[in-house]
């Protein structure tokens, strides 16, 4: 939960401290694309932070497990949380835009390629890019393309942090 309160801080700072005509600038959207993926549900919401700036938080999550118990049983089951920053070179939520992400996920793969299965924990960073075309004045269809690059598993990070902190005693 402090994670979450932590996202709900930071953009509620980011919405204060923008322009003023920019302050009620919201934006709630979902990607269809991800439903075609196993259907995994998705909500992104973002405020615009300046002209050509927004800032946003997303979560992914799939809990299903498909032909459960029988041969041919398959799973992307995953929960996936990003903080992210977009930046729109003519006015935010309109045109084109660049989109740097970092992104928590906790996943559990497999049976799709072959029967083996992976879970596990791993945080990393995300890079798209695409284009925002202006269908009325509340709605908009967004074309993109991104790329995800896990870092490391979690329980890397939490070794490298208990050596650190063994090390400056």
């Amino acid at each position: 939960m402090g994670f979450i309160r932590t996202v709900a801080v930071a953009l509620g700072l980011l919405t204060l401290a923008s322009e003023s005509g920019l302050a009620q600038q919201w934006a709630v959207s979902t990607n269809l694309a991800d439903y075609a993926a196993l259907a995994t549900l998705n909500l992104d919401v973002s405020a615009a932070v300046h002209r050509n700036f927004s800032v946003g938080a997303s979560v992914d999550y799939n809990p299903f497990t498909w032909n459960q118990g029988e041969e041919k049983q398959f799973q992307l089951r995953h929960l996936d949380v990003d903080l992210a920053a977009k930046w729109w070179p003519w006015h935010v939520y309109s045109g084109w835009w660049l989109s740097a992400a970092a992104r928590y996920r906790c996943y559990n793969f497999g049976g799709i390629v072959s029967p083996s299965t992976e879970e596990g924990d791993a945080v990393g960073m995300a890079a798209s890019a695409g284009y925002s075309l202006m269908i009325g004045s509340h709605l908009n269809l967004d074309f993109g393309l991104g790329l995800w690059a896990p870092l490391m598993p979690v329980g890397i990070i939490g070794e490298i942090l208990s050596g650190l902190s063994d090390t400056l005693g």
